[in-house]
């Protein structure tokens, strides 16, 4: 048990540290995106995997909605990864008791990603403190017992950015939060993937 403990509290500092990394690398302008075709609804899949367990102690449902057929993403798939983590841990973290729904859509040729929940939500004051770096919305609002860094959403605008997307935030409290990536047309790979597996 104390194995345990020490083995978790040294996951949460090596996450702590790498936020800050990346945070610095974003502002030094030193992240370089590694892009490729990326298939969103498997890497929806792989990312709703690591976070059902403490999704599963807050008694969270965790549910995904992907348009069928819908075209791969031209991105980094660690920063998409990345953004779609730090996304449902933190619905996960504001939830409890409730659902939280992953949402991937073609949009006027737009790919949207949505991730929205049922949880405490917050109001105008609270989404410009969560993304200040290091902000933190008041405590008594979470139901998970750990705490987050505060870096979650700045990394995630940052992340979306630099794939020329835009992130937005619709919240009230005490209905949910719905947070939208949508990125840009261009990024969008209409081309269909037996084409292109073909022209391989």
């Amino acid at each position: 048990e104390y194995a345990s403990h020490v083995g978790d509290s040294g996951e949460h500092l090596l996450h702590i540290i790498n936020d800050v990394l990346d945070l610095a690398k974003v502002e030094a302008g030193e992240i370089r995106l590694h892009e490729a075709p990326v298939d969103l609804a498997l890497l929806i899949n792989d990312t709703a995997a690591l976070v059902r367990p403490p999704g599963q102690d807050a008694k969270v449902q965790l549910a995904t909605q992907v348009d069928r057929n819908l075209p791969n993403l031209m991105g980094d798939e660690l920063r998409i990864k990345q953004i779609l983590l730090n996304l449902l841990s933190n619905a996960i973290k504001f939830t409890e008791d409730g659902l939280v729904v992953t949402r991937a859509e073609l949009v006027d040729g737009c790919i949207c990603l949505t991730v929205e929940d049922s949880g405490k939500g917050m109001n105008e004051a609270d989404i410009e403190v969560a993304l200040l770096p290091f902000g933190q919305v008041e405590n008594e609002m979470l139901t998970s017992p750990s705490e987050g860094t505060g870096l979650g959403l700045p990394l995630t605008r940052s992340m979306a950015e630099l794939h020329q997307a835009t992130m937005l935030i619709d919240s009230d409290k005490g209905k949910g939060t719905r947070v939208r990536i949508t990125f840009p047309p261009e990024r969008t790979l209409l081309i269909a993937r037996d084409s292109v597996a073909a022209a391989g």
